[in-house]
C-alpha cells in the first residue's frame, strides 16, 4: 500500500501496519481529516490464482534468466528473450482488456480535468 501518486501531505505520514493505517508522524492509528487519502494497493496472488498471460510470462522470465546465467548458448538465450517480450506484451494487453480503461486513463463516471496553467502557481 503506497499513497497515490500526486497526493503530498505535509501533515501525516500513513503507512500499514498488520491490516491498519497508521500515521507516523503523530503516532496513532486515528486521522482526523476532511478530505480522503487515496492508496495504491499492491495485492500478492498465489500462482494458482493467476490468469495463465502471468504465468506464461513468469515462467519464460525465469527460463530467460536461468539460460542467461547457466547456459553458454547465444542463440537459446536470444529465443527465450524474445519470448518472454512477447508474453508481457500478452500481460500488458491482457490487463488493458480486464481494466476497461478510457483514452484519457480515467475512470468510469468521472470528469476529465484538463491542463490549469494556474495551478503551476500554486506549487
Amino acid at each position: 500500500m503506497d499513497i497515490s501518486e500526486g497526493q503530498v501531505f505535509r501533515d501525516i505520514d500513513p503507512v500499514k501496519r498488520g491490516n491498519l493505517l497508521y500515521d507516523r508522524l503523530h503516532h496513532t492509528y486515528i486521522f482526523d481529516r476532511d478530505y480522503a487519502i487515496n492508496f495504491d494497493i499492491t495485492w500478492k496472488w498465489d500462482y494458482e490464482e493467476l490468469p495463465s498471460a502471468f504465468k506464461r510470462y513468469i515462467t519464460l522470465r525465469a527460463s530467460s534468466r536461468a539460460a542467461t546465467q547457466m547456459v553458454t548458448n547465444p542463440q537459446l538465450v536470444q529465443l527465450l528473450q524474445t519470448q518472454e517480450a512477447q508474453a508481457r506484451a500478452a500481460c500488458m494487453e491482457y490487463e488493458c482488456n480486464q481494466g476497461d480503461y478510457t483514452y484519457f486513463g480515467t475512470p468510469e463516471h468521472t470528469a476529465y480535468r484538463s491542463y490549469q496553467p494556474y495551478r503551476t502557481l500554486a506549487r
